[in-house]
């Protein structure tokens, strides 16, 4: 009797590798870490939205401040310096209707002007009005009628800072976003000016405009 010898075929080993997951632990880590990112980036964007609000509020109030300045000086060159006795080295007309004047948030008035000729004192009414107006915001309104093209709080002054030399300071105040250094007294007007909430917070920027004596 003959015995046949079966030779046993070995099994196959898997070729397939053992398939492994991320742990709730790794699940949590990464989206922490994600989160943190997030965060940090909206910080950044806010604190770029406040730098550049705060540029273009002083933008803003530098085109204020030369805007002024130069209707001041296109009154004076249009004769305003005359008087009753015609010298014309003393601006009657910014002397007596410009100089003084604390407009935008907070004036209730009405500008007027009787120092000089008819065409002289509506010219600078005019200009009173119109300044008042940018510096309400009137340069940009929104679809509701919102008047947006100004500083927050924006106040217009302008003062004689030598009345002999006829030298004048025009100043815009406003209300800035984070906290700086808190600015000095700056002109008549500029040393009282409306709450601002901090002083920190009180922004100014200035411009002077000087008569030259014409012999």
């Amino acid at each position: 009797m003959f015995v046949l010898n079966r030779q046993r075929t070995p099994a196959r080993r898997s070729c397939a590798r053992p398939v492994r997951g991320f742990s709730f632990i790794e699940v949590l880590v990464t989206m922490v870490l994600i989160s943190v990112a997030l965060i940090g980036l909206a910080g950044v964007g806010g604190r770029a939205s406040l730098s550049e609000m705060e540029s273009y509020q002083r933008t803003q109030a530098s085109l204020l401040v030369q805007d002024m300045v130069d209707r001041m000086n296109a009154n004076r060159l249009s004769g305003a310096g005359a008087t009753a006795t015609g010298n014309p080295t003393n601006p009657v007309v910014l002397d007596t209707c410009y100089s003084g004047q604390v407009l935008g948030t907070g004036y209730t008035g009405t500008p007027a002007c009787a120092a000089g000729s008819a065409t002289q004192n509506a010219q600078a009414v005019a200009d009173l009005v119109a300044w008042n107006a940018e510096l309400l915001g009137a340069a940009e309104t929104t679809s509701t009628g919102r008047q947006v093209g100004a500083m927050i709080g924006a106040v217009g002054c302008i003062d004689t800072l030598d009345a002999a030399n006829h030298i004048y300071m025009v100043s815009v105040h406003w209300q800035g976003l984070v906290a700086t250094a808190a600015p000095t007294a700056v002109g008549a007007c500029g040393g009282n000016p409306p709450s601002f909430g901090a002083a920190n917070l009180h922004r100014v920027v200035t411009m002077t405009l000087q008569v030259g004596a014409l012999l």
